[in-house]
């Protein structure tokens, strides 16, 4: 039985969650099964608990150290979980790579750059500057593919 891209998707959530070089490892491996636009819809799936959010937003919810710990925000996603910024390069780059969408906005209509930016929201985290950098310079990387044009 075949899974579904949703199911997949919801498998790579909880691998990056609980253990990222497995969901590294995974992300990669999906090349060598499904095709392209199957893996697209994969990274750029959503789900509730990551609100509304695609791979990339889960990956900025758990790169770095969180800040502003309380038991309000207790039940957030990647709330107990850190990925080290240096780790979160690669895992970005093959997310680029399989074209997840760096525009997607999640629930709150923040896009990427937006919710890695935002330091007053419950998922704002700290020492995930390559992180932020990647993400501005793909942004600036897009903007300069556009006034080429």
């Amino acid at each position: 039985m075949t899974k579904s891209y949703i199911d997949i998707s919801e498998e790579l959530f909880d691998l990056l969650e609980n253990n990222y070089t497995a969901y590294y490892n995974t992300l990669c491996d999906l090349e060598l099964q499904l095709d392209k636009q199957t893996i697209k819809k994969i990274v750029n799936n959503t789900a509730y608990r990551t609100y509304f959010g695609n791979q990339l937003h889960a990956l900025i919810y758990l790169t770095g150290d969180l800040q502003n710990v309380s038991t309000e925000k207790i039940n957030i996603y990647g709330n107990k979980y850190s990925i080290p910024d240096e780790f979160s390069i690669k895992i970005f780059n093959k997310l680029i790579e399989y074209n997840t969408d760096v525009y997607q906005e999640n629930y709150y209509y923040q896009t990427p750059l937006q919710n890695i930016m935002c330091n007053d929201c419950y998922s704002y985290r700290i020492n995930n500057n390559l992180l932020k950098d990647a993400i501005k310079n793909k942004y600036i990387y897009d903007l300069n593919l556009t006034l080429l044009e």
